[in-house]
């Protein structure tokens, strides 16, 4: 079966978007616990000023009545944030949703420490009206942000993969250099769906003999992201980017030997006519 290279995008040199990477989320209004969200984004190279960014919210209301529920921030955002508030409307005991909020920041320029964390209060409020005068509940949580410069001087380039000449020790389904998409000429990697219950993926094992460590992985794919395992476990999912658009991963890392994998979700078309990747300019950097 020949090649299908079915991607409804401009051909060539692509500009980037991010993709935060989330550790984990959910909301309970009468749990008792907080969440702590982590997200990870690499500032360079990307298209978006200000940076489109959504947090990733599964809500439940468990208290025995029906409440209008409003998501929205619990105190004066950081400086370069703009958080408006996103009513999620009238919900029933037990009844929920997965929310994706949307919020902005500036893109730095740089960052000479090469990590800056930042932080963004959000609440869940429940109301006995929707005018929103009769407060019955709320639940606070924090959302965590680590920008990431790699152009900082504090980073060791551990790996830089261009894919010029080879596969740089990747493995997945049918993996091949292609001229098609590509951010710096000529190639790129190229992955596509082997069977029907398959999607596209990417795996390589690294030894990081550092602390701190993040794998940088721009990738632009025609069906979407399903998750990141590290060392075959599922650690991360992807929540911002589109399909056919390059999406750059930032994947945090600790010392040691580690395995990642990156897979797309399965298609119940004809393999190798969708689930198509093709990932460019990989970094591993550290300190």
């Amino acid at each position: 079966m020949g090649e299908s290279d079915d991607l409804n995008v401009a051909g060539g040199m692509g500009e980037l978007t991010h993709s935060g990477i989330v550790v984990e989320y959910s909301w309970a209004n009468d749990s008792g616990l907080s969440y702590s969200t982590d997200y990870y984004v690499c500032i360079n190279g990307l298209s978006d000023d200000p940076l489109q960014l959504c947090v990733l919210v599964d809500f439940e209301n468990l208290e025995p009545y029906t409440s209008y529920f409003r998501l929205e921030s619990s105190g004066i955002p950081p400086a370069g944030w703009v958080v408006n508030p996103l009513d999620l409307g009238w919900t029933y005991f037990h009844g929920g949703t997965s929310v994706s909020f949307p919020v902005t920041r500036s893109n730095p320029s740089s960052i000479a420490q090469g990590e800056s964390i930042e932080q963004i209060k959000l609440a869940v409020r429940g109301y006995a009206d929707y005018e929103l005068t009769d407060l019955r509940s709320q639940r606070n949580f924090t959302v965590t942000y680590h920008f990431i410069d790699r152009m900082s001087s504090v980073w060791a380039i551990l790996e830089k993969d261009t894919f010029d000449a080879s596969t740089e020790a990747w493995t997945g389904p049918s993996l091949s250099v292609s001229p098609k998409y590509y951010l710096s000429s000529p190639y790129s990697l190229k992955s596509r769906v082997g069977t029907l219950s398959q999607g596209w993926s990417y795996s390589k094992s690294f030894q990081i003999n550092y602390s701190m460590a993040y794998l940088i992985c721009p990738i632009i794919s025609n069906n979407g992201f399903s998750s990141i395992n590290i060392d075959g476990k599922p650690c991360f999912a992807v929540t911002s980017g589109a399909e056919e658009e390059w999406c750059q991963l930032t994947i945090p890392l600790g010392r040691g030997s580690t395995t990642v994998s990156i897979f797309g979700f399965p298609t119940s078309d004809i393999p190798g006519d969708h689930g198509l990747a093709y990932m460019d300019d990989v970094f591993l950097i550290a300190k």
